[in-house]
């Protein structure tokens, strides 16, 4: 009886052993085994790196896709080749119904500069996504003024602005070599199509921005020497809310705070994914006192700028007029 016990538990167990090998080959692509792909969609395609004429693409160049699978199988996306450059994947499996992020590498070498069409393949489904190839890297930081805003003459960047009604595609903002004296202090002038900013910093780790138009006065923008949580007030100045007649002018003042520091920014634009370090991220709150005195409040909510070392300002937000402006390339000297 004993030694019957033995021999079904060998069975059983070589039985294990041999259904365990089939599951993992089952697993693999060319082991004899017919595995049936998956059923799914596919969707929010991400574009990474720099695309350039005649430079060969890198392991730096490629694309991420959201894909949701269905059920268990094999899966495998593509592209057709489009100017020269193709992406592509080695053949994936899945054991049960999930949604993944996949990774398809870039292959080619760009031929012509421009906009390129490109389509994703996977199975009877399809995304169009667009990458867009430069005469030279889009992206260049300062080797110069390595700070947390050069303002070397000649550079420039280039932002997707939300909402965008006065421009058609980017704006492009340049470093000029005009100054103007404000104050006693000497700004840098920088200009886009619809006006002009003005900036200047002491060396020290702080800069300043004058406005002419909102706030009506200068301001520190950014101090890269405080610490996370630290803060800073203009000094009490008048602010107007409305226009014409019912205008209202109250005693104001901006408080900003050091939200963040050396953190890792991904900004998400109309072509491309560019992750960015090194970024210090500064809250401005815009508070007003009432005309009968007490303390101030926040009115419109908090204003977020975010800057990159050796690039400068690469994205600000106003959450209360839906307005996001983000660096979509630059070129500082």
């Amino acid at each position: 009886m004993t030694q019957k016990i033995r021999f079904i538990s060998t069975i059983t167990a070589l039985m294990v052993t041999f259904l365990a090998a089939c599951t993992k080959e089952k697993s693999l692509e060319g082991k004899g085994y017919t595995i049936l792909p998956t059923t799914g969609t596919v969707s929010k395609v991400q574009v990474f790196g720099d695309y350039v004429r005649d430079t060969a693409l890198n392991a730096g160049n490629y694309i991420t896709a959201l894909v949701t699978l269905n059920a268990s199988g094999s899966y495998k996306l593509y592209t057709d080749t489009v100017n020269g450059c193709w992406f592509s994947m080695d053949a994936g499996y899945v054991f049960d119904a999930a949604t993944i992020t996949v990774k398809l590498k870039g292959n080619g070498k760009p031929k012509n500069v421009g906009a390129s069409k490109f389509v994703l393949h996977f199975l009877n489904d399809t995304i169009s996504f667009t990458i867009n190839t430069t005469l030279r890297p889009p992206f260049l930081s300062s080797k110069t003024e390595l700070d947390y805003f050069p303002m070397v003459p000649g550079s420039y960047a280039t932002y997707d602005t939300i909402p965008n009604a006065d421009f058609k595609d980017s704006v492009k903002f340049t470093i000029t070599n005009l100054t103007q004296t404000i104050n006693g202090e000497v700004f840098r002038i920088f200009s886009y199509p619809k006006g002009k900013y003005y900036y200047r910093k002491n060396g020290l780790g702080q800069y300043y921005r004058y406005d002419p138009d909102y706030l009506k006065l200068e301001f520190k923008c950014l101090d890269d020497k405080l610490q996370v949580g630290d803060t800073w007030e203009t000094n009490v100045f008048t602010f107007s809310i409305g226009s014409g007649p019912s205008a209202i002018s109250l005693p104001a003042k901006l408080k900003c705070t050091i939200v963040s520091k050396n953190t890792i920014y991904t900004l998400t634009n109309t072509y491309q994914t560019k992750v960015v370090d090194s970024v210090i991220q500064v809250s401005e709150d815009l508070l007003t006192q009432s005309v009968s005195g007490g303390a101030f409040n926040s009115v419109f909510g908090v204003n977020r700028a975010f800057y990159a070392k050796n690039i400068g300002l690469v994205y600000y937000s106003i959450p209360s007029q839906d307005f996001v402006r983000s660096a979509r390339s630059w070129w500082i000297y």
